[in-house]
């Protein structure tokens, strides 16, 4: 079903509860979508086995007219804000190369961080290196989650550990 939510932003966010993703439309006309899939699978080894763990994805669903769009990264700023209305929840990402266009999507959360990022919502950032890639990764979770920083740390840092290790 979808809703539209009153962001404090410029463009019209909708949010749609049945495949858990938030749609604008910015001033050039691009269609984008931030989507939120629950997927717990990285961490079935650590004491974050059971938390409510979502990756991001942004997909570009329609080409605009134009360049660069401030409120875009405002936009993500205050979809991100409202995903963590929720404090249990934790949010992964890793940028890959198949479109070319990791080191945007990187940028857009280095921008998100420096300008809009809430005090309360702890970013950890890492770099997976493989053989011939290197992945850029993070997770976000907010200070109250009951799991605790440390902990959530601890299994981050694992995983990565045990990811570049393959």
């Amino acid at each position: 079903m979808n809703r539209e939510l009153n962001l404090p932003c410029r463009y019209k966010v909708v949010y749609n509860s049945s495949t858990n993703s938030y749609l604008f439309t910015t001033d050039s006309l691009a269609e984008y979508e931030v989507l939120f899939s629950e997927d717990n699978s990285l961490f079935d080894s650590t004491v974050l086995a059971n938390a409510n763990t979502f990756h991001i994805a942004l997909n570009k669903l329609r080409a605009g007219i134009g360049g660069y769009d401030a409120e875009m990264q405002i936009t993500f700023s205050a979809i991100i804000d409202h995903f963590f209305k929720d404090t249990e929840r934790l949010l992964t990402y890793v940028f890959n190369d198949a479109d070319g266009k990791e080191l945007i999507r990187k940028r857009l959360f280095q921008m998100w961080e420096k300008k809009g990022k809430r005090s309360d919502i702890v970013k950890m950032d890492a770099e997976i290196i493989t053989e011939d890639k290197t992945y850029h990764a993070g997770i976000l979770f907010h200070n109250q989650n009951s799991i605790g920083r440390n902990e959530i740390s601890r299994a981050f840092s694992e995983i990565i550990v045990e990811l570049t290790e393959k």
